[in-house]
């Protein structure tokens, strides 16, 4: 059977007070990714000396070059691979299955890209538990563009926090769409979607990721 290859890419800024838990996680998984390469905006704390530590590849722009489509874009060309993983600075991967449990998703030839349940961290406030178990559900799906019908602007729900996509399905539609500020994960589902590919939720993929946001700062950023 043909090696799929599996790279995991992820942004970085003064990452130091998490990297190392984040990297640390992606260590132990039990499918191993052939890459690993960071895209670092110009850290001025230890995030170079971290990654330099754990021997992880990566690439150093500008802070001002940052943005959340075009960067994640810009990685996807650094390196030739089947599925790209992208994760965050902040998160920590929940046990040794997590990456290929969200994996599994594309066991159907027809899912394009695929995202893993959240879990609120141990500090996370009670309005940051629930938003995490309100979006994350304890169960998985493979949604269609036909669930748009019942599910609404929830069909193409996805989260770069913790997500996968074929790189088949990514050049169908475009890839990662540039200049955009936030949400660049949802329009890649929708798009997908529109084209005849399926979004896959795996809730036994998961991650430790919240932040103790304000009722205020939470609606302004939806």
């Amino acid at each position: 059977m043909e090696h799929i290859k599996t790279a995991i890419l992820f942004p970085t800024y003064n990452a130091a007070a998490t990297l190392g838990l984040l990297l640390d996680s992606i260590k132990k998984q039990i499918v191993q990714p052939d890459y690993i390469v960071a895209i670092d905006c110009s850290s001025t704390d230890r995030t170079v000396d971290i990654l330099k530590a754990y021997n992880i590849t990566y690439y150093v722009i500008q802070t001002s070059a940052f943005n959340h489509g075009t960067t994640r874009k810009y990685a996807t060309s650094l390196v030739v691979a089947d599925i790209y993983v992208f994760v965050s600075q902040d998160v920590q991967l929940v046990n040794e299955f997590a990456l290929g449990n969200l994996l599994k998703a594309f066991i159907d030839d027809k899912v394009g890209c695929a995202y893993g349940r959240q879990l609120p961290n141990k500090d996370a406030d009670i309005l940051a538990k629930h938003l995490r178990f309100f979006v994350y559900p304890e169960t998985s799906a493979i949604r269609d563009y036909e669930d748009r019908k019942h599910l609404g602007i929830k069909v193409c729900a996805n989260s770069d926090n913790f997500s996968a996509y074929k790189k088949k399905a990514l050049l169908d539609v475009g890839g990662i769409p540039e200049n955009v500020i936030l949400a660049e994960d949802m329009y890649v589902a929708a798009k997908m979607l529109m084209q005849g590919w399926k979004v896959g939720y795996q809730a036994d993929a998961m991650v430790y990721h919240s932040h103790n946001y304000t009722l205020s700062q939470e609606f302004k950023r939806y």
